[in-house]
């Protein structure tokens, strides 16, 4: 759910409902379809600097966000070409984290041209995280933790645990 509507994808088709009606799904409504160019792996709902509000639309290759509300106002924005989010790996705890091809990375808000700002938080484990590139099964986060928790397919896992106030 973002912006009153009910977002879902389906290889690159990202596809939306009418403002407040979850089961509208004709464009005479106000429903509709944009193209992510490949596969989408992830959607998740961001904050940023201002009101307006922006949806993450993972690839495997890429990171667009969806700003706007509406179905004629909706840019898809390119935030990142060379780097994307594996499939079940992004959450949000006070910022977007998931497994990238380059190991984890996070993207939080900031006051840089488009509202948001990526960086790599992996990079003292990279050769376990290079070796379980696109092994992940499952991505959670533990709130009264402060974690996220990243499993892989031969059983193992790692986790993250952000500090208040810290990047």
């Amino acid at each position: 759910v973002h912006a009153n509507r009910l977002f879902l994808s389906f290889g690159p088709s990202l596809q939306f409902s009418e403002v407040g009606d979850p089961m509208a799904w004709s464009p005479v409504v106000g429903a509709g379809e944009i193209s992510a160019g490949s596969n989408i792996t992830g959607l998740l709902s961001l904050t940023g600097e201002s009101n307006e509000s922006a949806l993450l639309v993972s690839t495997e290759k890429r990171l667009l966000v969806l700003y706007g509300d509406g179905a004629h106002d909706f840019p898809l924005i390119q935030f990142s070409e060379n780097t994307g989010a594996m499939p079940r790996t992004l959450q949000w705890i006070g910022r977007a984290v998931f497994q990238s091809n380059f190991g984890l990375s996070s993207m939080t808000a900031s006051q840089a041209f488009g509202g948001f700002a990526a960086s790599s938080i992996s990079d003292q484990i990279k050769p376990f995280m290079d070796e379980r590139r696109s092994k992940a099964t499952a991505s959670m986060i533990v709130r009264n933790k402060n974690q996220y928790r990243l499993f892989f397919d031969d059983g193992s896992g790692v986790y993250v645990t952000f500090r208040p106030n810290r990047d």
